[in-house]
């Protein structure tokens, strides 16, 4: 697989993908907010590109895609792990906050998809990864703002794929619950050992890592996925299907 962008490259998840695709022989573009950040995670690789720029920004993103293009020719696959995360409960809740959460989340993804399609930017069976979250089909109290932008992304899923599908372009998103990596990671270090052995205990096989993901995520940007498009797959270690 060659010239995939990795949006969020720096986390957990981004970072896991990222280096999974180039133990593969891919070729990539990592994204990141900072430069310096970048290099010292990837260093020098002829194999990964480097790219920092603010991604709620439609200019930036713009640029982005068309330097992108200009270099290495049209994208073979774009993965979205660029993401926030706020607790707010409902009564505290700010047009702000629900706007940061969806710029990155929402409006990132969607303007990607809508860069993709157009002619001569993407590859032939071009494949599109984005994520949503279990946040979406759960009650948490704190994060209502978070999951409405995950379900949003859900909700966009069949349209793009009937359309982006008349382009040879293939989109599906990633639905993981928690991953003891990047923004979970950090939200589980603010709890004490009995509420995290309890959240735990809500996941039959415990808590995912970070390559769970990467390997479901190479395979939908692969041929071996090539009839897939359109679908979301849950990665929870069975927290959906547990006994209640």
């Amino acid at each position: 697989m060659n010239n995939i962008i990795i949006t969020g490259a720096c986390g957990g998840i981004g970072y896991a993908i990222a280096t999974e695709l180039l133990s593969n022989g891919s070729t990539i573009w990592a994204i990141g907010t900072s430069q310096e950040k970048l290099e010292e995670l990837f260093g020098m690789n002829d194999a990964c590109h480097l790219y920092a720029c603010d991604l709620t920004l439609e200019e930036e993103v713009v640029k982005m895609v068309k330097h992108i293009v200009s270099l290495s020719g049209p994208v073979g696959g774009f993965v979205h792990c660029a993401g926030i995360s706020k607790f707010v409960p409902l009564y505290l809740t700010k047009l702000k906050d629900i706007k940061s959460i969806f710029e990155i989340h929402v409006y990132t993804a969607i303007l990607m998809c809508s860069q993709l399609s157009k002619k001569g930017i993407a590859q032939d069976n071009c494949s599109i990864v984005l994520f949503s979250s279990v946040a979406a089909h759960e009650g948490a109290s704190g994060n209502a703002s978070y999951a409405a932008a995950k379900g949003a992304i859900e909700g966009y899923l069949a349209s793009a794929a009937s359309e982006l599908a008349e382009k040879n372009i293939r989109i599906n998103a990633i639905v993981p619950g928690d991953i003891n990596a990047g923004m979970f990671k950090r939200f589980s270090e603010s709890l004490d050992e009995y509420k995290l052995e309890e959240r735990e205990a809500k996941y039959p096989l415990g808590f995912g890592k970070a390559e769970d993901v990467a390997n479901l995520a190479v395979f939908l940007l692969s041929e071996k996925a090539s009839w897939i498009t359109g679908q979301k797959y849950f990665i929870d270690g069975g927290h959906m299907s547990r006994k209640v």
